[in-house]
């Protein structure tokens, strides 16, 4: 997924780096340079959750997009993970996840 996830958004015109798990994207982050982070609430090693409060450590105004499967937790999580700008449940399209990308970077502008 995490293939197509980068594929779909090249080709909207994104620059994409991937990373295997959150403890790697955390890395990665801190190496500096991003203007969004996007990621999936299950992943090995830090979770989405985790990886969205570090980041938000690092960068308050940082814009970040989560991606979750399970229908159950997105309303709910909306007042209880402030480190998360917008959600988008799975399975989604191209044109929600760029609008949702689109969202936060408002968000984080403001």
């Amino acid at each position: 997924m995490l293939a197509l996830y980068r594929s779909c958004l090249c080709a909207a015109g994104h620059t994409v780096e991937t990373a295997a798990d959150g403890a790697e994207g955390l890395a990665r982050f801190k190496e500096g340079g991003w203007d969004l982070v996007l990621t999936d609430r299950t992943m090995p090693k830090l979770n989405g959750d985790e990886l969205a409060a570090a980041v938000k450590a690092i960068d308050p105004r940082m814009p970040i997009v989560m991606v979750s499967g399970s229908i159950e937790e997105l309303p709910e999580a909306i007042g209880k993970r402030r480190a998360v700008d917008v959600f988008v449940h799975k399975p989604f399209t191209l044109d929600a996840l760029t609008s949702a990308i689109a969202k936060a970077r408002e968000s984080a502008a403001r």
